[in-house]
């Protein structure tokens, strides 16, 4: 997504900076502390000198799967443009990946002693597997989408970014 903002490329990092609480870069081991300590209605996050990173957590709703927003400054003389686009925050990549491997291995393994290992009751345990995997994934796709889009809003709203896409 591209925004374009009124303020010089000082100016919109100045206030950028303002906006962030917390100074952190986007390492897995702040994230992981920013979910144990429980920071909520923080903004974290770091300017750099062409780009930033910028999350928001919240623990009620978006929970450990909160989006990271990486937005890349393009400085044109008058005014700036930022590409913007989100991923999800590296402690929930790891640990939703490594749930899923879990979930998957449990589904089309032997992991579970069978009395029975007729077709009929291997496909049940797979459709039943397949939905409980589908129902795990969707929790954090649901959180993420959330949590980028308040991001988002909070940036618009706050440095008055015009969408130009």
């Amino acid at each position: 997504m591209k925004y374009k903002s009124d303020f010089s490329a000082i100016e919109f990092k100045n206030r950028l900076n303002d906006l962030i609480e917390n100074h952190s870069d986007d390492k897995f081991l702040n994230h992981f502390g920013n979910i144990i300590t429980k920071q909520t209605q923080v903004t974290s996050g770091k300017v750099y000198s062409n780009y930033f990173v910028i999350w928001h957590y919240d623990i009620l709703w978006s929970g450990m799967f909160y989006s990271v927003n990486v937005g890349k400054i393009i400085d044109n003389g008058e005014n700036c443009f930022i590409e913007l686009y989100s991923k999800l925050n590296r402690f929930a990549l790891i640990l939703v990946t490594v749930i899923s491997f879990i979930i998957g291995y449990v589904i089309f393994t032997e992991i579970i002693i069978q009395k029975d290992n007729s077709f009929k009751f291997l496909l049940w345990r797979s459709l039943i597997g397949l939905i409980l995997f589908s129902l795990f994934q969707t929790v954090p796709i649901i959180t993420y989408f959330d949590s980028k889009k308040n991001t988002v809003k909070m940036l618009t709203e706050k440095l008055q970014l015009k969408n130009v896409c």
